[in-house]
Formats: C-alpha cells, structure tokens, sequence
C-alpha cells in the first residue's frame, strides 16, 4: 500500500479551524465565557489527530491542546461553584478574584505552552518537506504585506496573555480592602473603576482578537493553497512502518473510546440552585445518551453492541420525559407547597413514577453494558482465553476483571436508585418553623425538609462513587490494551 493513500479520509477541513478562531477571539468576563474555549481546543486537537502519530512534535501538540481543553472546561463547574458561594453572601467578590486570576494564570501559562508545541511541529514538518507555506512569509493584505509564522506566533503569545490578564487582573479591583476610620474620608475606592476596565479590556481583547484571528486564517489559507500538508505529512511515513502506524492509530482508538466511558459518568452528578428553581442543570437524558456513544465505540472492537446502545437510547428516552415532567412541575411549584398541599403532591405523583421508571432503564442499561465491556476486556486485555498460553492465573486475571466491570455496574444501579429514592422522599417532605434573630428581634421562617434530610448526601456519596470506580476502571483497562499490544 502505498503511505500516501493510507487513511486518506482524514485530511483536516479548514472550516472547523475557522470556528476554533471564532471561538478563541471572544473575551471573557472572570470565568464566564459565552463562546467557550474548550470547544476550540477540542477542534484543533482533532485536526492534530492526524499528524500525531506520524510527524514529530504534532503529537505533544494535541496533548497541549487537550490540557487546554481541560482548563476551559473547568470553568463551568467553578462557575456554578461561584453562584453557589454567592448565593448565601451577595457581598463576597473576593471568591470571583480568586477563580479569575488562578485560571488567568494557569491558562497563559498552559496556552504559551502549547503555542510553541504547535509552531514547533509546523516548522519542523516546513523545514524537512515540501510543505514550505509553513514557515515561509504569507499575505495579510491586499498590497502583498507578508507576515512571518514567527511573527504570528509571537503575536498569538501576546494575544494569550492579554486575553487571560484581561478576565484575570479587572477581578483583583473587586478584592475586599480594610480602611481606618481616620483615612475613610480621603479613600478612594477603586472598585468604582471596575465598570470601566471591564468594558476597555472587552473592547481591546476582542479587537487585538480580531486581528489575531485574521492573521491567522491567512495562515491557514496560504497552507490550504500550496496544498501539500497532507502530502508531507505523508511522505515523512516509511513504507515499512505503516503496519506499525495502522496498530498505534487502533489503539489509540481504543483508548479514547475507554476515556469516554470514564469521562461520562461525571454526568451522573446533579446540579440544583434555588435561583433557578431547583432544576438539575445536567438533564438525566445526558448520561446514557453520551454512554450509548461510548458502548458504540467500544462495540466495534467486540462487535454486538446493538442491544446494549438500543438500551442507552431507550434509557436516554426515559430520562428526558422525566426531567421535563420535573422541569414542568418545579417551574410551577415549589417545595413549601409540595409539603404542604396535597393537590401539589397528587402533581408530583407522576415525576415519582418516572423517576421510577428511569432508575429500571438505567439497570437494565447499565447490566447490558456491563457485558460489552466484559467481552472487550476478555478479547484486548490479558491472554485470549482460546490461546494456548491462557493459563490458571489469566483465568484468575479474566475473573477479576469481570467482577470490577460488574461492580462498576452495580454502584451505577446503586446511583440510580439512589437518585429516584431522593426524588420520592421529597413526596414525604414537611415544612418547620424556625425562629431567627436575637431576643429583640425575632423573625419566622418556614423550612421545608425532606422526609429523610441528609439522604441527598447519600446520593451523592453514590454519585461520587461511581464517577471515582469508573476512573479507575476504564484507566486500569487503558493500561492492559497498552500492556498486551505494546
């Protein structure tokens, strides 16, 4: 076979890295950002996907862009974090300051990072093929004005660090500050500035981002141009290492579809603010819908997978007509008067039943994966059962397996009953006047308390527990592949 046709079908688009720039260019405000970086990130790892195992440097390239996209996503759990702390002390900015200039800083630093991997591999592909729009001057204008790719890197550096310090530094003007009486007439409280940085720092990242993300799209249009990316990165391929190549390619296949099935049981978790009516921002749907994708790719190494994803999707199904009938009946309902009236609790009947409902789908589904993956450990880890060399203590090795695959199944069922067990206990739920305020003054309010109070953190405990043996589950199963084909 020819290695310029070898897996030709993934040749990168430009249009998705168009969007990447797109999402990269917008500024965000502390740890909020509407467009998010992590979607980019990913994007870019992925065209990255296809030089990696083939070109030099490419490799440590994408791996910089997924610590990135690690980064970003971890805004939007410490984002709802943030709401949570603000939510019991509207007075509290220094939390904001904190999160902000913590992920301003390892942000810069990850991104300077993985700037220099990436122009690193380019350069490196440039210099030792034909594929010299990589490090040769481009156009940036209609007048022929040329831009160097040391140049732009230099220049996406910059623009790096004024994007972070531009979320990160503004926060710090918000830091509580302690004053003597005697100085308070002469202070001057420089959160009044705030406001005003906040909007000339949006209006300079976002046109510095403008420009960034132009020079870049020429970039990648003079690359497109020449059109020989595909080309080098081939003929830098040996003939006589591509069935080598086709094995590394198989594997890390493998292994991504093992950290999918890691990454999704975090969607187990549930995220509720009184603000927003008690709602779970993480719809029950989301959970076995991502898993059935992650049975789906694991079911191509074993095959006889149908079953097991029909379950997820059906699961999946279930999970969404529950949480709408939640969602429906907390937006109209609170749950003082689910404690309180009856007619509320004969509504609430149909959520318990559902939730019921959803809790069999999920043990049915999770007792069908469980036996995909059970084959792909028998099949990819340890010896083959059916080989010659399957000895006593593979056998032993094999039965292990199985009970920790099982197990992960059982603490997922123990999760899932768990959560519908919470949602019917709240049925039982009974409202407590408490006394508030010192002997002079004395204030009522209602409480409203489940029938069994502290059983939430016991569902979490669950969730917690899942989430954590399902880590090292897929992890040990990621370190056997690699054991038996490496």
């Amino acid at each position: 076979m020819n290695s310029q046709n070898f897996l030709k079908n993934e040749k990168p688009r430009r249009w998705p890295l168009l969007l990447a720039l797109i999402f990269l260019l917008n500024p965000n405000v502390h740890v909020v950002d509407i467009l998010p970086d992590f979607i980019a990130y990913l994007i870019i790892a992925g065209v990255l996907g296809y030089p990696a195992p083939r070109v030099p440097y490419f490799e440590e390239a994408r791996n910089a862009m997924l610590k990135l996209a690690l980064i970003s996503a971890l805004k939007i759990p410490a984002f709802f974090l943030l709401s949570y702390v603000r939510s019991g002390n509207y007075s509290d900015s220094d939390i904001f300051s904190l999160f902000s200039f913590s992920f301003g800083a390892v942000e810069c630093i990850y991104s300077i990072l993985a700037i220099n991997a990436l122009f690193r591999a380019l350069f490196y592909l440039g210099q030792r093929s034909e594929a010299t729009s990589l490090i040769n001057p481009f156009v940036i204008s209609k007048r022929g004005r040329k831009m160097t790719p040391e140049a732009l890197r230099t220049m996406a550096i910059a623009f790096t660090a004024v994007k972070c310090a531009g979320y990160a530094l503004p926060e710090l003007l918000l830091l509580t500050k302690t004053v003597d009486a005697g100085a308070a007439a002469t202070y001057f409280n420089v959160a009044r500035l705030y406001p005003y940085v906040i909007i000339i720092t949006f209006a300079l990242v976002l046109v510095f981002g403008i420009i960034n993300a132009s020079r870049f799209w020429k970039y990648i249009k003079a690359i497109r141009a020449e059109g020989t990316f595909i080309t080098a990165i081939d003929g830098l391929t040996r003939e006589e290492a591509i069935p080598e190549l086709r094995k590394k390619l198989w594997l890390r296949d493998m292994r991504g579809s093992l950290l999918v099935l890691a990454i999704v049981c975090i969607f187990t978790f549930e995220i509720r603010f009184d603000n927003f009516s008690g709602i779970n921002l993480v719809p029950d749907c989301l959970f076995p819908l991502l898993l059935s994708y992650g049975i789906y790719r694991i079911g191509r190494f074993v095959g006889g997978a149908k079953n097991a994803v029909a379950a997820c999707l059906f699961a999946s199904g279930v999970g969404l007509l529950s949480y709408a009938t939640e969602c429906l009946f907390l937006s109209f309902n609170t749950l003082e008067e689910l404690a309180s009236s009856s007619v509320v609790r004969s509504d609430y009947l149909l959520t318990v039943i559902l939730s019921g409902v959803e809790c069999l789908a999920l043990a049915a589904m999770l007792f069908a994966c469980a036996k995909i993956i059970s084959k792909f450990a028998s099949s990819h880890t340890g010896v083959d059962p059916e080989s010659e060399r399957f000895m006593r203590q593979d056998a032993m090795y094999l039965k292990q397996m199985t009970r920790k695959i099982y197990i992960w199944a059982g603490l997922g069922i123990v999760s899932a009953a768990c959560d519908f067990l919470n949602t019917m206990f709240k049925m039982f739920s009974k409202n407590t006047v408490v006394s508030v305020g010192d002997s002079f003054n004395v204030t009522t309010e209602i409480v409203t308390e489940g029938f069994l109070p502290w059983f939430g953190t016991v569902y979490l405990f669950a969730a917690i527990l899942f989430a954590a043996w399902s880590f090292y589950l897929f992890g040990s199963l990621r370190e056997d592949c690699e054991i038996k084909y490496i």
